[in-house]
């Protein structure tokens, strides 16, 4: 099974849980038996070395703690189980916990930095670590702890940083754990910082918390954060910065959107209410300190610096992978999962001209699209695309170009163009019933389902698959002896043509050949059978 990233990304899917440097993943088989979830820090974190995952605590003084916060859909059960990283393994912790019921549970995930030598009470899954910066005592909701808010600790710390994410089991899919912050710097556009030894803030106006699963802040009025007499940052020309939750609100609730500023004994207000807050995003606000004037407000310039930097997911799909009925992939064949197709394009690759917005309705894990999968068998025999003996009468909405990646577009709009009396779109309606007919059964989300695909993605498969050392054949090929999988023909002739589901012109549909001795590219008014394998999208 797939695993990712846990910082900045976790991919949760279900299977064994594990949360590792990245990942978390996991299965419950049945009630009453035990799920071990198993989470490894990410590179470097206990050694206090810089890891460009998550940051490591600032000093000794602070250590990553890991909540694991279990329930049951009604609230009537739950379990929280904590671990710190001097309990790790390896850079490893192990979770385990038993669910009332296998079918239904859900996981709140939080992690963040503790004092290193914090208040512990309990033993065992009972253990419990004493909170310091943010209040973990009513999960999923997370909130400024107790005295925080006033005495600077808010400023200027990056042990402040936290992630968080969520999942329900029985669910295959894969969500992001991110910060559910963004950084906020107040910066200087002159060189007044540099010679600053002192600030103080006041009148800043945030959201209290978050809660992980709803993805909304905790009230809607604003909790005031302050601080006196602290170091201004410098580097950077940072006077300030400051991990702000955002939730479903983009700006700052402060009421007058002023927050009042003090360097070395001068005071100015400073105007906020320009900041646009995104989560897991640094946003920089900058003023000409200097020059501004000290009665009335202060405007800022606002630039949104970007995400955080993420690294690359080892354990995102990859070209080749073996794509499985629960909507979960591997490298590896696993022998007891349906497998339904291959990887054949991602979304960091030839898949990432894609979007959400081709897929209306379509529900796709983290609402980001991974890749495309092309499906282990042909459709046999080699359909029509329409009725023998019948004519197209029409391809409005249907893609006509050869870069065309809207296959699931295209077979919902052909339908809208009305063929005449008994005459039907054969290779459609036999795309309609393709996961019952060949047993590629999908999970109810996550994925596009079963379509036909159009010209520039069936080209994109023709590359990858006539490639030297093709990772796509080599895994039909591991298939075909035991006749589950078919290999793509590329023998040349005309009924080795592959449908698309693209338009050449009003009367004629395109098709790909994967022969290197003729053309790729040809047509066809679509009366005559001719290959079809059906790709969806996930």
């Amino acid at each position: 099974m797939k695993k990712s990233i846990l910082f900045p990304a976790l991919a949760l899917s279900v299977g064994l849980f594990s949360c590792s440097q990245e990942d978390l993943s996991g299965n419950a088989s049945q009630s009453d038996q035990p799920v071990t979830v198993t989470v490894q820090l990410p590179d470097n974190v206990a050694g206090r070395a810089s890891s460009r995952y998550i940051p490591s605590a600032s000093d000794d003084a602070h250590q990553l703690r890991c909540i694991l916060y279990v329930t049951n859909s009604d609230g009537s059960w739950s379990e929280r189980i904590e671990k710190v990283e001097s309990e790790a393994v390896g850079e490893t912790f192990s979770f385990t916990f038993t669910p009332q019921d296998a079918n239904d549970y859900k996981c709140t995930f939080w992690a963040d930095f503790i004092e290193d030598d914090a208040a512990v009470t309990g033993d065992g899954n009972e253990k419990k670590y004493a909170d310091l910066y943010y209040n973990t005592q009513s999960l999923p909701a997370v909130t400024y702890n107790a005295g925080v808010t006033t005495d600077g600790s808010l400023f200027n710390n990056d042990d402040c940083d936290a992630y968080c994410g969520t999942i329900a089991n029985g669910a295959a899919l894969s969500v992001e754990l991110k910060r559910p912050f963004a950084k906020v710097s107040i910066s200087d556009k002159g060189d007044a910082v540099s010679a600053a030894s002192s600030i103080s803030v006041s009148g800043y106006g945030v959201y209290n918390g978050f809660n992980i699963e709803t993805n909304e802040v905790v009230g809607e009025s604003e909790t005031v954060i302050s601080c006196s007499d602290i170091a201004p940052v410098k580097t950077d020309n940072v006077f300030f910065f400051n991990y702000l939750f955002v939730g479903n609100k983009n700006e700052l609730p402060d009421a007058d959107g002023n927050i009042s500023m003090t360097v070395d004994g001068t005071t100015k207000e400073i105007n906020v209410s320009d900041i646009i807050l995104t989560a897991n995003t640094k946003v920089n606000g900058s003023l000409d300190w200097a020059n501004a004037p000290s009665d009335g407000s202060v405007s800022i310039t606002v630039d949104i610096a970007g995400d955080w930097e993420e690294a690359a997911d080892p354990n995102a799909p990859q070209v080749g992978d073996y794509y499985y009925s629960d909507g979960t992939w591997s490298a590896s064949l696993d022998g007891t999962k349906t497998v339904v197709g291959v990887v054949f394009a991602t979304a960091d690759g030839d898949a990432s001209s894609d979007a959400v917005a081709n897929y209306p309705e379509v529900t796709f894990a983290d609402n980001t699209i991974h890749g495309w999968v092309v499906a282990l068998k042909e459709m046999s025999p080699t359909p029509p695309f329409i009725t023998s003996g019948g004519t197209l009468n029409g391809t409005e909405g249907v893609g006509s170009t050869e870069d065309d990646i809207m296959g699931y577009a295209n077979c919902q709009a052909w339908p809208n163009n009305v063929l005449a009396e008994g005459v039907e779109y054969v290779a459609l309606s036999r795309v309609s019933t393709y996961a019952t007919d060949y047993s590629a059964t999908l999970p109810t989300s996550g994925t596009s389902g079963w379509y036909i695909p159009a010209v520039g993605q069936l080209m994109t498969l023709r590359t990858v698959y006539i490639a030297e050392n093709s990772a796509v054949q080599s895994a039909l090929q591991a298939l075909v002896n035991t006749e589950s999988a078919d290999l793509i023909v590329t023998e040349s002739g005309n009924s080795n043509y592959y449908w698309t589901s693209s338009q050449r012109n009003d009367n004629s549909v395109r098709l790909v050949t994967f022969s290197d001795q003729e053309d790729p590219l040809a047509s066809h008014g679509g009366t005559s059978g001719r290959r079809c394998r059906p790709m969806l999208t996930f």
